[in-house]
């Protein structure tokens, strides 16, 4: 089946990439605004001009990098796989206030948002819906089991990441469901950075802004030679913008994490993390265009984290354990009673990495999921998922790897599942040559499968409905790609891939006569069900080009731009709510210039999608647009910063989700400290 898979992405996908180059540049110069090639021509220009200065020895990432995103150390060259990389220093340099904002400008991953400073997001990769992103903290699964619209919601405050990493295609072998499009794993100091040396690291961030906006963050890291912690908050509230009649984007949104790590001796070591999230917003129109919709949301998380490793000469043996209590209350109108869940998510993982020789080692493992919900709206259920996993890594050159992952889920919902994965690596030098194929799969939500069934009857139209009886989600995906560093601070990546899928989970207008589930249905009405969908295949191209460089005397440039292409094919055009929703183009990118004491950064994107709109709501999704963000700072004494942040920097009127309108331009003056 790989080989099969393999054949169409040569075949089908790099015919169409070669062949039909001079449609697709000429397709693609067109539809892409002058803006974004005028930053493309910026950054060319000023990295032929940066060739003649000193040179920098080191890309923002090296290829010679270990990912933390696998369950063998590999370095980004070995590991076969396209790995976005984004450290602690760009995140801090960027107009970005959250990590849903930061990948929202990380190439190859669209962010479809529902508001600003985090309030809520979907992330697709590959052309993925939201649900085939699996995320992770420190490598434990952070999705929630009411929806993975809940996936943004991360529990750790930015001063405490210190990279995150994205993996690009099909984990599911090492990981499990879910990793279908992608990875998004979030790498913390206290957990990473073990054996670290003496430091001391504060920081602290207030802004007002527009709407009276009010914005509070800080952290701090603490490391010794046998202890580290660190800890965090944010904080954004603003009585909101009103961007159409009736429709005001308030929120209140915070969070607070503190964690710590422990060298115990003898090759042990420990690391905690305890942490809370909190939002209260305006989510009109976040899920349906109805006119009846006057929604607001309030969730809280609590996330709690161990982790506990003993090295060995040859080995190294990792326990980990995460808990997740998320409670949600959701208001649809206050004229109709109001949704409670309360969804709890325990995961626990074994695992032991062997170097076996100088050419091969192994990782092997097993885990195990709890997850439960309690919910006036879909009912109390629980269930549970387990699961053994393999992973050989084989190395007979320094040039050439080839890795092989399995994985054994059994799952009480969709029964036992075998997924395979094969990667390989050849590196030249300048030059390195990767492919990848493996099988995944993704498995329903409570919220698709019980959504609504819990209520009295009869429901109104249009209403979602949960299907008890969805299987999982299939598919086989393969890419072949190269990453190219031509000079040392400049690399270029390039990725074609191919994902072939059947029974994807979508809610398609169904009439309650062909609903089985009926009990609480009005007779001859059309409702949204959850359903299994037939075969659906998925062609593009992913690509990528990164600048770091040292221009001379103490100026610095910093940029990444990239340009997604994906293409959805369903032969049987069926109508549903959320899989056709991807953006056929993306180009996304940041660019940072600093000269002493001061610094400016920017960050871009422009999407094509299919255009919609909901007239009983007065909502129109254009088929296109661009949205720039802007932050400038200066030193004036010492570790004090002043600075501006202009988010959309054009004033933009754009939607992601039909009807959830996104913020007008917000104008914000921040004062900053850190030692």
């Amino acid at each position: 089946m790989i080989s099969t898979i393999f054949n169409y992405t040569t075949t089908s996908y790099i015919m169409f990439s070669f062949r039909n180059s001079a449609s697709l540049f000429i397709e693609i110069t067109t539809r892409i605004p002058k803006s974004i090639l005028l930053l493309l021509f910026f950054m060319t220009t000023v990295a032929g001009h940066a060739q003649q200065t000193e040179t920098l020895d080191t890309l923002v990432v090296s290829k010679e990098v270990l990912v933390s995103s696998s369950h063998i150390p590999q370095t980004v060259a070995g590991s076969g796989r396209n790995i976005t990389i984004i450290p602690a220093k760009t995140i801090r340099s960027l107009p970005v206030h959250t990590t849903d904002e930061v990948l929202r400008y990380a190439s190859g991953i669209e962010v479809q948002s529902r508001g600003a400073f985090g309030t809520q997001s979907d992330f697709s990769i590959r052309g993925s819906s939201f649900s085939q992103v699996l995320v992770m903290v420190d490598g434990m699964r952070l999705n929630d089991p009411l929806t993975a619209h809940y996936s943004s919601n991360i529990p750790v405050s930015p001063s405490e990441i210190d990279r995150i990493e994205v993996l690009h295609g099909p984990a599911a072998a090492q990981y499990g469901a879910d990793a279908v499009g992608g990875v998004i794993n979030i790498i913390t100091r206290s957990f990473s950075q073990q054996n670290s040396a003496d430091q001391t690291d504060i920081n602290a961030k207030i802004g007002y802004g527009q709407e009276d906006l009010k914005i509070g963050q800080g952290g701090f890291f603490y490391s010794e030679s046998d202890y580290r912690i660190a800890g965090g908050g944010m904080w954004f509230n603003t009585p909101g913008q009103e961007l159409a009649d009736n429709y005001t984007n308030h929120f209140n949104i915070g969070k607070a994490s503190l964690s710590a790590g422990f060298d115990l001796g003898d090759g042990w070591d420990l690391a905690a993390r305890g942490a809370y999230d909190y939002r209260d917003y305006n989510a009109k129109y976040f899920y349906t265009a109805s006119s009846y919709d006057e929604a607001t949301d309030h969730t809280k998380a609590w996330w709690t984290q161990l982790k506990l490793t003993k090295h060995d000469d040859n080995a190294l043996t990792t326990l980990k354990g995460a808990f997740k209590h998320n409670t949600d209350d959701f208001v649809f109108n206050p004229a109709f009673p109001a949704n409670h869940h309360t969804t709890k998510l325990l995961n626990l993982q074994l695992t032991q990495y062997r170097e076996l020789s100088n050419e091969w080692s192994l990782t092997y493992g097993a885990q195990t999921t709890g997850r439960s919900i309690e919910s006036n709206d879909r009912g109390d259920h629980n269930d549970w998922h387990y699961a053994g996993f393999s992973m050989a890594e084989w190395q007979p050159t320094g040039s050439f790897t080839l890795t092989g992952s399995l994985r054994l889920d059994h799952d009480e919902n969709y029964g036992t599942e075998l997924m395979p994965q094969l990667s390989a690596s050849y590196d030249t030098g300048n030059w390195i040559l990767r492919t990848s194929g493996g099988r995944s799969i993704r498995s329903a939500s409570y919220t698709e499968r019980y959504i609504s069934t819990n209520l009295a009857g009869p429901l109104s139209a249009g209403r979602n409905l949960g299907n008890p009886n969805l299987k999982a989600e299939r598919s086989w995906s393969g890419e072949l790609g190269f990453d190219f560093v031509g000079v040392s601070h400049i690399r270029f990546s390039a990725t074609g891939f191919v994902r072939a899928s059947d029974n994807l989970i979508d809610y398609v207008e169904t009439n309650s006569a062909n609903i089985p589930n009926d009990k609480n249905l009005a007779n001859s009405t059309n409702y949204l069900y959850a359903q299994n969908l037939s075969n659906v295949e998925t062609v593009g191209l992913e690509s990528e080009i990164t600048i770091h460089k040292n221009l001379g005397a103490d100026w610095w440039l910093s940029s990444r731009i990239g340009y997604t292409f994906s293409n959805l094919l369903n032969d049987d055009n069926i109508d549903s709510k959320y899989i056709a929703n991807y953006a056929r183009h993306l180009v996304n990118g940041t660019a940072s210039i600093q000269k002493g004491p001061a610094s400016v950064a920017l960050t871009g994107l422009w999407k094509e999608r299919d255009s919609d709109q909901a007239p009983s709501i007065g909502a129109f999704k254009a088929s296109s647009y661009s949205v720039w963000n802007l932050k400038a700072e200066y030193s004036v004494y010492q570790n004090l910063t002043v600075g501006i942040e202009i988010d959309n920097l054009f004033n933009e009127k754009y939607q992601d989700i039909l009807g959830a309108h996104m913020p007008k331009r917000w104008i914000i003056g921040t004062l900053s400290w850190k030692l």
